[in-house]
């Protein structure tokens, strides 16, 4: 059984998230769904809907949370990455 980490991508930095991913990785975890912060994140908790907004306010820049995703890929070849994004 494989333990799924999820990674709430941008929150609160593009580069903590990064940070984390290094940090499932080292612990073990060979699955990493990531996320694009959604503007209207209606299937989330109220927690996760605020880390998507806190991540927007501090980049709403999408090609630089493509970019980190196609980064931590490049970085973490022996883990398989999940992407949650929403249709906005």
């Amino acid at each position: 059984m494989e333990i799924i980490s999820y990674l709430s991508n941008g929150y609160p930095t593009l580069e903590h998230s990064r940070k984390m991913a290094h940090e499932y990785a080292d612990a073990g975890c060979k699955i990493i769904e990531v996320d694009f912060p959604a503007k209207n994140p209606y299937l989330e908790s109220e927690f996760l809907g605020n880390r998507m907004k806190c991540a927007l306010e501090n980049c709403s820049d999408y090609s630089k949370y493509m970019e980190e995703i196609s980064n931590l890929k490049k970085e973490l070849k022996d883990v398989k990455f999940l992407l949650l994004a929403y249709e906005d």
